[in-house]
């Protein structure tokens, strides 16, 4: 597991690109990759990925893949997860070409998927938003020893999602203002260094 020093500058954030961009991304519901950082996620998650070189991502919730493609990168290679198929087939043809492969499978459900998730060196976690499956997934991660980093979409989204993120006991930091307008989170599980400009 790789360790690094994570530093927040909104400034640098919002420069952020996204390496294995399409021409026809720039389209659509796509459009939403572009937000500046403090309105959506998706620099922040692009620039988080930079950051790192050769690992394992795991994004958790895919939808319509926006996410994935925020995180991917030539040589960062993103596993996308969801119990739904609401991927463009756009995206499925190209999965491969972005270095993403989306699995339409319970994370948690098979001891390849287990271990793959332990073995990231990040994790998204942008579900159903009622706190009770992110519990699940956080205790999974506490109780397997995870030393990676775990982001969260829509942390102040609801009363549940504020009390699971209350509830969290390692280095955790509220990093909305670079992340999405209803929450980010970020929560240390290994040793690095986190600043926040």
């Amino acid at each position: 597991m790789k360790k690094v020093n994570i530093k927040l500058d909104i400034e640098v954030i919002n420069k952020a690109t996204f390496p294995m961009l399409r021409p026809w991304m720039a389209a659509g519901r796509y459009v939403y990759l572009f937000a500046e950082a403090g309105r959506d996620h998706y620099r922040l998650l692009s620039y988080i990925s930079s950051l790192y070189t050769d690992i394992t991502i795991c994004d958790v919730g895919t939808k319509h893949g926006l996410s994935a493609i925020a995180l991917a990168s030539p040589t960062n290679k993103v596993y996308s997860y969801d119990l739904e198929d609401k991927l463009d087939d756009q995206i499925k043809e190209v999965a491969s070409d972005i270095n993403c492969t989306f699995l339409l499978e319970n994370c948690l459900e098979t001891e390849e998927n287990r271990e793959r998730l332990l073995s990231s060196d990040i994790v998204m976690l942008d579900t159903d938003h009622d706190g009770g499956f992110e519990e699940d997934f956080y205790s999974f991660l506490k109780t397997n020893n995870f030393s990676g980093i775990l982001l969260l979409d829509d942390i102040r989204l609801n009363d549940p999602m504020k009390c699971f993120w209350n509830s969290i006991t390692e280095p955790k930091f509220d990093i909305t203002k670079y992340g999405h307008f209803s929450g980010t989170g970020l929560v240390s599980f290994g040793e690095h260094t986190i600043e926040l400009v």
